[in-house]
């Protein structure tokens, strides 16, 4: 079975590259409390929020003024926050063709 995409490489690396830029941009506005820059630069008008993996319940659908105002809330009256993000990015659509081996007599 052989997949493709129609990406092209330089796509995916400016794709990739924007990804990282705007994780790391979004988390620098929080720490610096720089509200309107990530309603400005950052958030679209809907995000969908998940934070399952650290609290449990289910990921929900805010407005991005909601969930700034609510890390204002959270961390706006703390001294200093340093947030530090590592980059882990899943090539699922990495433009190369992917070949399977289908011989299963191995």
């Amino acid at each position: 079975m052989t997949l493709t995409t129609s990406h092209s490489t330089i796509d995916y690396l400016l794709d990739e590259a924007n990804i990282h830029d705007t994780v790391t941009k979004m988390m620098l506005y929080v720490d610096l409390l720089r509200w309107d820059d990530i309603d400005k630069e950052v958030f679209t008008d809907n995000i969908c929020v998940d934070y399952t993996g650290l609290l449990g319940g289910e990921a929900t659908d805010v407005t991005r003024k909601e969930q700034i105002e609510l890390w204002k809330r959270s961390i706006g009256g703390l001294e200093k926050t340093q947030h530090i993000t590592t980059y882990a990015f899943a090539p699922t659509f990495f433009p190369a063709i992917v070949r399977r081996n289908t011989d299963h007599s191995s």
